[in-house]
């Protein structure tokens, strides 16, 4: 790894809050990935709410990663944010995707880690003392509405609220992730909501909506919205388009309210006659 690429890392932690470190030892190493740069990623509540869900368990440690545009051509290695470590050292290697047009980065973040980027490829790799590669896991608006073109490249696809299923995907990594590949992506498929591309079609249960749904857990004074706070919308507002992703992917309603004291801030922001 090259020292500016440390450099770079270390600095970028220097101007957050709420980032989270924690000792490797026994415990399982989750790589938190979003296929876009750090600026699109930290704007996302998505991003905010693995991070912290996963970091909450004692037993794991989560670490950002983020694209790094061009990286894969020019030979750099990818590595986490927070310890500056090679993503093919983490056990669990989970992205959540937002948009189409990440895929294609996606592909780039598995070349340029040096990980095989099928599915199929990584699991025929496996050894008789265990898997040779991080299990790769996905959630997110960007394949929940269709998982199918990121079925080839991954284990396992989560089908609605990601957040929802960390407890028991913890659990079950913890206790198996180094077992034979297959009979762990056997146990997952047996989860609701999560599809496992090498063992089934597909798998599109929903589970219900459960606990709170706060804001951003990690913030970044340089952030392109670090004057405002993440909410998830109600998709049963008035102003709701009732055919929207939101409505389809995370009904029912959350019950959070919108704080009222960040709108002062955010409307200078989308309209300038009221700053």
């Amino acid at each position: 790894m090259k020292w500016n690429q440390i450099a770079q890392a270390k600095a970028q932690l220097d101007k957050e809050s709420g980032a989270v470190f924690k000792d490797w030892g026994g415990r399982l190493r989750v790589a938190l990935a979003f296929p876009n740069t750090y600026y699109v990623g930290m704007s996302s509540l998505a991003l905010q709410i693995l991070y912290r869900r996963f970091n909450e368990h004692r037993q794991v440690v989560c670490e950002r990663v983020f694209w790094d545009k061009g990286g894969e051509k020019a030979g750099r290695p990818l590595f986490s944010l927070e310890t500056q470590e090679p993503v093919n050292e983490f056990a669990v290697w989970a992205f959540t995707i937002s948009y189409e047009m990440d895929y294609f980065n996606v592909v780039e973040m598995l070349l340029q880690a040096g990980i095989p980027p099928l599915a199929a490829e990584r699991s025929a790799d496996a050894t008789p003392d265990g898997p040779t590669w991080p299990l790769l896991i996905a959630g997110g608006p960007g394949v929940t509405m269709n998982p199918e073109p990121m079925a080839p490249f991954f284990d396992a696809i989560v089908i609605g609220e990601g957040e929802e299923v960390i407890p028991q995907l913890t659990q079950i990594f913890r206790s198996q992730i180094n077992d034979n590949r297959l009979d762990l992506l056997a146990v997952l498929d047996q989860i609701p909501g999560v599809y496992v591309p090498l063992l089934r079609p597909e798998n599109r249960d929903w589970r219900p909506e459960t606990g709170d749904r706060r804001a951003s857990s990690t913030h970044n004074l340089q952030s392109p919205i670090s004057n405002l706070q993440s909410l998830i919308p109600n998709p049963q507002s008035p102003i709701s388009n009732l055919q929207s992703p939101i409505s389809i992917l995370y009904s029912p309603t959350s019950n959070l309210q919108p704080p009222i004291s960040i709108l002062p801030f955010s409307l200078p922001l989308f309209f300038p006659s009221f700053s």
